[in-house]
């Protein structure tokens, strides 16, 4: 028995999907490669260039969500016809040393809230985040590191968190977590993110401000000092220090100021943060932090009070720092702003599980049809309910493609075979392709016409049933004369840029396809009636070419601009495409 597009499941809420993908160190790429994604996404290239890695890359963090071993272990084998023999036949040059890096970059659907805790006035800057990635770097453990039986097994060294296309957080992989080694408090986003934590703890006093600085200095050192000298007399580190040694790193009590307060305070968060515990778990990392695993009924009914309950002073508006103000632990005091930096803490840890999390589910979504599709078999069992639509739309496209066939599917309820588990509900039902022929008006099986017609079957089965599905395809254009790969454009315009919203990778050498896709482009911005009827519009941003060439001992990824009337913005490198006129007028 054969699952075929029918059990593929399509979630309700659906995720963004991938926007660009790296690449570093796998197979023919060796320094990192950027690889935007667009609804179309056309890679060319040269034979033996690298163009399949690119999809290859994409199916190796796949499968690194569903490997056997441990969670974050990356195994050799994949699905779709791909088998990549193992960590040492895929590494850039064969070099063991090497960490084959692998970056996903997605980004925030407009409009969308991300699912942080406290009010508008802590979530807001963090809720600017617009560009999320995760870099993974993995590799074969250090020699002597691990048991013998790991050795061989490739896992996730070092993983960065990149917001808005800076490094924000650096974890150390081990298998299975990641512990936070690095923190840039300076980023844009947390900084301001720590500046409104510290303006609203300072204005929630009715002290002048000056006097509140100095008094936060002013215990700030005395902490310092204290644990100073606890050291220096109990541990026995070193002589004790005085008030006059740490002032020489201290702002003096008549020169504090928010900045300068701001300062110490992003000491404290990355002081905070590193150390931070986050399990590694199907690529999505879950925040393992002190205040992560709150009990959630406390925390539901400390954002219902509001009451001004007695013990809990002037503000108790559910905000995420008043729950920090008053659930801090007594150990952690010595450091003033300990409950705020854990505030922003847990925020960021929430914003790091969230966009992985739609990272992952755009990479489980992703659908892979090889350079040669497998023909359906003459029965296949397919899971849940037909529909209808699918065969009406591959019919139409059928016909566009200028064949003589339309789809039909033949129905067989399975409950009557006893091999099928009849507890099922509802049953397994069986299906049959079949194809009629409308020259002949005969009905025939998928495995008695052209093979031309059963290569591309799949891919305008995939393209009819599937919707928001990141569909990675290699030679859609084989064994389909020039006028039918033109008309394969149309059909991937239709399923990426209207009511399915699929995203494309097609690795091509189709000249007939991308010259389609230009002309559509044209027709969009003639406007009127220059696109055929039900085609929908294509601009520029929605297509991203790419040529991939060899450069000595690695290939680069060269991104080929469209402009607004369809034309590359600059020529194909190396004269790809000039063939046929060189053939014509030589």
């Amino acid at each position: 028995m054969n699952f075929r597009l029918a059990q593929l499941s399509i979630p309700e809420h659906t995720p963004p999907m991938i926007t660009e993908l790296g690449i570093a160190n796998f197979k023919a790429f060796g320094e990192m490669q950027r690889v935007p994604i667009k609804p179309l996404t056309l890679i060319f290239g040269p034979n033996a260039s690298g163009k399949s890695s690119i999809i290859q890359t994409l199916l190796l963090a796949r499968h690194g969500m569903y490997a056997d071993e441990k969670e974050s272990s990356l195994g050799p084998g994949l699905d779709g016809g791909v088998h990549l023999g193992g960590f040492p036949n895929f590494v850039h040059k064969q070099d063991r040393s090497r960490n084959v890096v692998v970056r996903l970059e997605t980004a925030k659907k407009e409009g969308a809230y991300l699912d942080l805790d406290g009010d508008s006035r802590e979530s807001n800057p963090l809720q600017q985040c617009s560009r999320f990635a995760i870099e993974l770097q993995f590799g074969l453990p250090e020699e002597g590191k691990v048991p013998k039986a790991m050795a061989a097994l490739p896992h996730v060294r070092l993983l960065d968190i990149f917001m808005d296309g800076r490094r924000a957080v650096s974890l150390h992989g081990c298998y299975g977590s990641c512990n936070c080694r690095m923190v840039d408090s300076d980023h844009p986003l947390l900084e301001a993110s720590l500046a409104t934590i510290l303006k609203w703890s300072l204005s929630s006093s009715k002290e002048p401000l000056e006097q509140q600085l100095r008094e936060l200095a002013r215990r700030r050192l005395a902490a310092r000092l204290s644990e100073a000298n606890f050291r220096a007399e109990i541990l026995g580190e070193g002589a004790s220090v005085s008030a006059a040694d740490l002032l020489k790193d201290e702002p003096s009590l008549g020169e504090v100021s928010i900045e300068s307060e701001l300062a110490v305070l992003k000491q404290v968060f990355s002081k905070a943060m590193v150390g931070r515990l986050f399990l590694l778990l199907a690529t999505r990392l879950q925040d393992l932090g002190p205040y992560n695993g709150h009990n959630r009924q406390i925390w539901d009914e400390w954002l219902n009070r509001g009451d001004g309950t007695e013990g809990f002073d002037d503000r108790p508006d559910g905000s995420l720092t008043t729950f920090f103000k008053y659930h801090r632990e007594e150990e952690e005091d010595a450091e003033n702003w300990w409950p705020e930096a854990q505030a922003i803490c847990h925020n960021l840890g929430r914003l790091i599980e969230e966009f992985t999390d739609q990272i992952t589910r755009s990479l489980s979504s992703v659908h892979h049809l090889g350079p040669v599709r497998r023909v359906p078999g003459r029965h296949d069992w397919r899971i849940g309910a037909y529909e209808p639509r699918e065969d009406e739309k591959v019919n139409e496209w059928l016909g566009k493609l200028g064949t003589c066939y339309l789809r039909k599917t033949r129905r067989w309820i399975a409950e009557q075979d006893p091999a099928v588990d009849q507890a099922v509900n509802p049953p397994p039902t069986l299906f049959e392709p079949l194809l009629h022929d409308t020259g002949t008006n005969t009905v025939l099986s998928v495995h008695d016409v052209g093979f031309g017609i059963g290569q591309v079957l799949p891919i305008l089965e995939s393209a009819a049933a599937l919707r928001e599905r990141l569909i990675a395809i290699e030679q859609p254009e084989a064994q389909l004369h020039p006028a039918q790969q033109a008309e394969l454009g149309d059909i991937f315009i239709e399923s990426a840029l209207g009511e399915r919203k699929n995203t494309f990778i097609l690795e091509t050498h189709s000249e007939h396809l991308i010259l389609r896709i230009m002309r559509r482009i044209r027709d969009t911005t003639k406007g009127g009636d220059a696109l055929p009827k039900g085609l929908p519009s294509v601009r520029p941003r929605d297509v991203a070419v790419l040529y991939v060439e060899r450069q000595g001992d690695h290939s680069i990824v060269r991104e080929m601009p469209l402009n607004e009337s369809g034309e590359l913005v600059k020529a194909w490198p190396g004269g790809f495409f000039e063939e046929s006129f060189n053939e014509m007028f030589a």
